[in-house]
């Protein structure tokens, strides 16, 4: 994470974070440091960005990304190449949206469907990544949604999802639960359910460990998603607001997604996944859970 706080020169701190998520044993370890101004470099429109001893940079299309983090009773290190196997998804319908200062906060996914080589260590101990699926994401802004749910998986047969819900604040006010997603059929065929005429239309539902949406598309298509997971297989994180304050954040990599596509009432997709990710967001923490 690059944090620059508003309205003080010269104060761009680095955050490095390190989740190790273990579906066997349910044992999970977080690792995290802020890294000072002077040891980052995060030139705009560069194409490597370094944190620390830590560097993230794109050779081509390939991500490579190698770094060490000790903290919170963990050290976890990686050296890992991510080469992309689809085109990035772009959340937003118009370019303006990212050039504006509405919506304060951007997301894109530039690799949503990656092949991992490398390694990562936890404590000391290596597990090699080689041939393991991979994504990047990123996100950048002016400040955090109030409230959100993030998610994005692969489904058995090749489909992908990706897309949120969130509020905003709006001047004085803060808007309705926003809405939008992009859908990847397995034929390849691209469907995004993401113009803002119909951003309030997806009827959400967040908690804690859960997110559904019924959302309109055009011509006549809609998506129902579900994406759950529980509480222990979470973790938390702590997100800084650029005025100073805290936002807590819960996340998993083995949320299970349930993604049906209609077409004028016909079914057009309907698929299962084991392998989502789900993140939630909000101001206050939640009870049993420790935030790093």
């Amino acid at each position: 994470n690059i944090f620059e706080p508003r309205g003080v020169a010269n104060r761009v701190e680095g955050e490095l974070w390190g989740v190790w998520l273990n579906g066997e044993t349910g044992q999970h370890a977080v690792a995290t440091c802020v890294v000072p101004p002077e040891r980052v470099d995060a030139r705009r429109g560069a194409t490597t960005l370094r944190i620390g001893d830590a560097v993230l940079e794109f050779v081509g299309e390939t991500l490579k990304e190698q770094a060490r983090v000790v903290g919170g009773g963990h050290e976890i290190a990686w050296d890992v190449c991510l080469q992309p196997l689809a085109p990035p998804v772009v959340h937003f319908p118009f370019r303006r949206l990212y050039e504006s200062g509405f919506p304060r906060k951007k997301v894109l996914t530039p690799i949503p469907r990656g092949r991992l080589a490398g390694w990562i260590e936890l404590d000391g101990v290596r597990h090699v990544l080689d041939g393991w699926d991979g994504l990047h994401g990123h996100n950048w802004g002016r400040e955090h949604a109030l409230r959100y749910a993030y998610g994005n998986g692969v489904f058995t047969d090749g489909a992908y999802v990706d897309g949120f819900t969130a509020k905003v604040r709006l001047g004085r006010v803060i808007s309705p639960w926003l809405s939008l997603v992009v859908v990847r059929l397995p034929d390849g065929r691209e469907l995004a359910f993401n113009h803002p005429m119909r951003w309030t239309s997806g009827r959400p539902l967040i908690e804690d460990e859960r997110w559904e949406l019924d959302l309109p598309g055009p011509h006549g298509t809609r998506a129902h998603l579900s994406v759950s997971t529980e509480l222990p297989d979470m973790v938390g994180l702590r997100y800084r607001y650029p005025d100073g304050r805290t936002g807590y954040c819960l996340n998993t990599k083995f949320a299970r997604g349930r993604l049906r596509v209609e077409d004028h009432g016909r079914v057009l997709y309907e698929g299962t996944s084991e392998h989502c990710e789900l993140e939630t967001f909000g101001p206050t923490q939640i009870g049993g859970i420790t935030f790093h």
